[in-house]
């Protein structure tokens, strides 16, 4: 990798020493305490050594990217001044920036010590992933329909809001849910995420239980909907491709 790709001149990360750096970046002593300050870092790229993971079967032909022969001279201008990937790894709290084109990794960065070896989170590119594993899961049969609600697969969730939700508007945002979303310590994704981390994913989703829409009539980002679909990926009779370990 570094022999082809110029490997970025160690720049020191923002607030590093705030975020555990003396530490080794360590890991959350559990899923609840994922956002704090010592441990964030250690937790964005080591979840799966904190919380219940699943592991997807590998691919029978998976696609090798390759590496450039020479990174990318990437620039972007942010008010009235331009920035290289150098300085964005230096301001921002970023772990890794990654960019792939055609198949062709331009350019690829690490900051807080990471390494590509490490499983970063994904945060909501994981969406992206279960909608091709709906997909998917509707062409083999296991599911029958996205018209189908939640609680016909998860029957835990019978009588709860997303379990009478069909399946395509939970996919779309749209379950209807009064839901906010705002990253502040008191929002609504802030609950869900405690009770999930203490209770579980079924517990959280339980707690969503107030509508303000009529379903599938208004786009209302929310984490919580993808997290329903996990509970299918818990159960017993889960396809053995997203079995949890």
């Amino acid at each position: 990798m570094c022999a082809l790709l110029a490997c970025s001149v160690a720049i020191a990360s923002p607030d590093e020493d705030r975020l555990g750096k003396a530490q080794g970046y360590p890991l959350a002593p559990s899923a609840a305490r994922i956002h704090e300050a010592p441990y964030i870092v250690g937790a964005f790229s080591g979840m799966d050594r904190i919380s219940p993971s699943c592991e997807l079967a590998p691919a029978d032909q998976p696609v090798q990217l390759k590496i450039a022969e020479k990174e990318a001279d990437v620039r972007y201008r942010f008010r009235n001044h331009d920035y290289t990937l150098a300085d964005y790894m230096e301001h921002q709290r970023a772990t890794a920036v990654l960019i792939v084109q055609d198949g062709v990794i331009l350019a690829e960065h690490y900051g807080y010590d990471r390494t590509r070896d490490m499983r970063m989170l994904s945060n909501s590119m994981a969406k992206t992933l279960v909608a091709l594993a709906i997909g998917k899961a509707l062409e083999d049969g296991s599911l029958r329909s996205l018209e189908d609600r939640v609680d016909q697969y998860v029957p835990e969730l019978a009588g709860t809001l997303y379990g009478g939700t069909r399946i395509v508007d939970l996919l779309r945002m749209a379950s209807g849910a009064k839901y906010v979303e705002d990253y502040t310590p008191t929002d609504d994704r802030a609950r869900f995420l405690k009770t999930a981390a203490e209770q579980g994913v079924l517990a959280a989703a339980a707690q969503v239980n107030e509508r303000a829409d009529a379903p599938g009539t208004r786009f209302n980002y929310a984490g919580a909907q993808t997290e329903v679909f996990g509970a299918r990926a818990a159960s017993g009779d889960a396809p053995q491709p997203v079995r949890l370990r």
